[in-house]
């Protein structure tokens, strides 16, 4: 039986994902140091703090795909199960793509044909959604870790939270006016002249103040989330630090992070070296610290990009 270009098209993104994989985690050393750290640390209490991260996994996809199903209200009705299905899609190509480009690709493929090109435009208002929140809560990281690590002399706590609060405004009033991108967007000359790209660009005007405030509710969720199984992590490798603080700085190194354009398959390399800078107080040896990164990568985004590449090998043609 002849194979169809999208089947060869499946099989070879799926090879991609495995073997990413495979070099990230098993072809490196990495895993028998996150051994011994975990031998290190067994307690029957640290467990906890493990199961903690764990069980927490599915919440973080599970709010990301709710994300996705509130946007594409009045685009397309899908169900939470189609959602979840497509996120996990996202994820096993932006795992081996720079700054998570392949989500978009994995996401759409979800979707009917005719409404592909919005469903780009919706992945960009759910990203930007998690980036305000991002820069919100780094800026706050960030300025607790200067709070207890000090200051710079150049730099007075009362001007540090000045900047703070201005920072957060323009955060939330340029999402807030996610609008006008598409207004700009429809006049340009690239754009103007071709009418499928006017529709699709035309989606960031369908969400209104009341969607905006849902997805930066949502995409807050998600980020306590993360943040939280982070520090649960953290614990787990005997960094004593507390839970909310320790959230709250870990917002910082997802603000460093994010600003790095890596492939999402690197991100815990980047991490780690975040991670060491801000949390170096609290850990005498940055094993720990390396240990907790790769953990949260492995728990976030090795398992889902595993199980979304298995979705994309095995799904169906119907929306095709």
């Amino acid at each position: 039986m002849q194979l169809s270009v999208k089947s060869v098209l499946k099989v070879t993104i799926s090879i991609l994902v495995f073997a990413g994989l495979y070099l990230q985690i098993l072809a490196r050393g990495e895993l028998s140091e996150l051994w011994t750290a975990f031998a290190a640390g067994r307690t029957s209490y640290n467990y906890i703090f493990l199961a903690g991260a764990l069980l927490l996994l599915p919440l973080n996809w599970g709010v990301e795909a709710l994300k996705w199903q509130y946007l594409l209200k009045g685009i397309e009705c899908i169900s939470f199960a189609k959602a979840m299905k497509a996120v996990l899609a996202g994820v096993s190509l932006a795992i081996i793509t720079p700054s998570r480009i392949g989500e978009y690709g994995g996401r759409i493929w979800y979707l009917r044909q005719g409404l592909r090109l919005k469903g780009i435009v919706v992945t960009i208002v759910g990203s930007i959604g998690q980036i305000t929140v991002t820069l919100i809560m780094g800026g706050a990281g960030l300025f607790f870790y200067f709070f207890i690590s000090g200051f710079p002399r150049y730099i007075p706590s009362w001007l540090a939270m000045a900047i703070l609060f201005l920072y957060i405004v323009l955060s939330l009033f340029l999402f807030f006016r996610l609008g006008w991108l598409g207004v700009v967007l429809q006049r340009w000359p690239l754009i103007h002249s071709r009418q499928k790209w006017i529709r699709a660009v035309r989606v960031f005007t369908y969400y209104g103040h009341k969607k905006l405030l849902g997805l930066l509710l949502l995409s807050a969720a998600r980020f306590a989330v993360y943040a939280l199984q982070f520090a649960l992590l953290l614990n787990f490798f005997h960094v004593s630090v507390p839970l909310f603080e320790g959230a709250l700085l870990s917002s910082a190194v997802f603000l460093g992070q994010m600003m790095l354009p890596v492939p999402a398959i690197a991100e815990f390399g980047t991490r780690s070296g975040l991670s060491v800078f801000i949390f170096g107080t609290f850990s005498a040896s940055p094993l720990p610290l390396i240990s907790a990164s790769l953990a949260l990568w492995l728990i976030n985004l090795a398992l889902p990009a595993f199980f979304g590449a298995i979705l994309l090998l095995f799904k169906k043609q119907e929306f095709s």
